[in-house]
């Protein structure tokens, strides 16, 4: 028996061309829909602000100076064209204490065709007593580079000075006796003058006045670089030409010492002197004044007396 399959064929193929129909037609429809969703997409992108970019300018990097460990003063770098005020001679140290040799030519810059003051204040110690002088130079002109010079300065006097002696500079630039800009100081030392006679230095005499010295006592001063220098003790007050005179106010503690004198004129030296010798348990008033004599040992005609209490 034969069967007739034509109907199922028709009915497969009306199911394909329905679904084929359909899908022609959901085409369209789905791209239209989907343009539609980007572009809304694309509206919703477009009305989102963009944050606002500050740009921060990068900033100059700050150039600082030195600072003097003397006078703790801070000093700007310059550059070739600047008109501050320099002391260029003697160059200045920041960290180390600086000796120079005597006498002492100062330089400097400034402005040009201006005119420059300059200040030296030296201080040093005599006697234990600190001693300031100043000295002012004023009106020095500058010249077409900017360059001014010519200030020579000096150590103090001889016999002048106990230790080193500094001699602070300063240099200002000036307008109708008015200081214009900045200020540079430079500090400098220097050693006294090559003493030629013998000097004590330490301790002062307190005979008169201070507190009494007990024993041991250290006795510092000056002398010719090399030399030798003796030192005596005995007690009383005794000068340079009565010293050695027999007499029951004075009692020979130490007799004539040598003491030598270093590369740079100074000696030192400690003394025991004990304490006041009694007498039925009292010790007589001139146990307790003391002199002490130091004299050059290839000069001993020459004597330097200091007188002290205990």
């Amino acid at each position: 028996m034969k069967i007739n399959n034509k109907p199922q064929i028709m009915k497969t193929k009306l199911l394909f061309l329905g679904a084929l129909l359909c899908l022609l037609v959901s085409t369209p429809l789905y791209a239209q829909k989907t343009k539609k969703v980007k572009q809304k997409e694309m509206k919703q992108i477009e009305v989102v602000k963009q944050p606002e970019v500050k740009i921060v300018p990068k900033k100059k990097r700050v150039i600082r100076g030195h600072i003097d460990p003397i006078t703790g003063e801070q000093h700007n770098t310059t550059t070739n064209n600047s008109t501050d005020t320099r002391i260029t001679i003697p160059v200045k140290k920041y960290r180390k204490i600086e000796f120079v040799d005597m006498p002492l030519l100062i330089k400097g810059t400034a402005k040009r065709n201006s005119e420059v003051n300059v200040t030296i204040t030296t201080t040093y110690k005599k006697y234990g007593q600190e001693i300031t002088k100043r000295k002012n130079i004023n009106k020095i002109l500058t010249n077409n580079e900017g360059v001014w010079g010519g200030v020579k300065i000096y150590s103090v006097e001889v016999d002048e000075a106990d230790d080193k002696v500094t001699h602070k500079i300063t240099a200002e630039r000036v307008e109708n006796d008015n200081v214009v800009g900045n200020t540079d100081t430079v500090t400098v030392y220097s050693n006294p003058k090559e003493i030629t006679s013998i000097k004590i230095t330490d301790p002062e005499s307190n005979l008169y006045q201070g507190a009494k010295v007990t024993s041991p006592i250290t006795v510092r001063g000056r002398a010719i670089k090399g030399h030798t220098v003796e030192i005596r003790v005995q007690t009383g007050q005794k000068t340079a030409n009565n010293y050695n005179q027999s007499s029951s106010g004075s009692r020979l503690i130490k007799d004539w010492t040598p003491v030598s004198v270093n590369s740079q004129g100074r000696w030192s030296k400690q003394l025991n002197t004990g304490k006041p010798k009694t007498k039925n348990g009292r010790a007589p008033q001139s146990e307790y004044n003391l002199t002490i004599l130091v004299r050059d040992k290839d000069n001993p005609s020459e004597v330097k007396t200091l007188w002290l209490r205990r």
